[in-house]
């Protein structure tokens, strides 16, 4: 989720800049105006990801996925003759 966050951000930070320069304003304007709009726009979206708790079921769903694939892998393990095909070839 953090990634997503950084991305939006920075896409929002990318077009106020590109407008801001392409106007001419000056460096030291775009700079303030850049630094303020990445620090109430990250604080916004962290507020959003507390609030809907995305960061969390995140978590969870990717310590799920580890936890499928380990038991996949032992099923594997158990029930495959030694000489099959590796997981990566079975499409895994």
């Amino acid at each position: 989720m953090d990634i997503a966050k950084i991305i939006v951000s920075s896409v929002a930070i990318g077009i106020v800049g590109g407008v801001m320069t392409f106007f001419s304003f000056p460096v030291v304007i775009i700079a303030g105006f850049i630094i303020g709009i990445g620090i109430i726009l990250n604080n916004q979206l962290n507020h959003l990801d507390n609030e809907m708790g995305l960061s969390t079921d995140l978590k969870n769903k990717i310590r799920d996925a580890i936890i499928e694939q380990q038991k996949m892998s032992e099923w594997d393990y158990q029930h495959l003759a030694p000489f099959s095909k590796p997981l990566h070839e079975r499409g895994f």
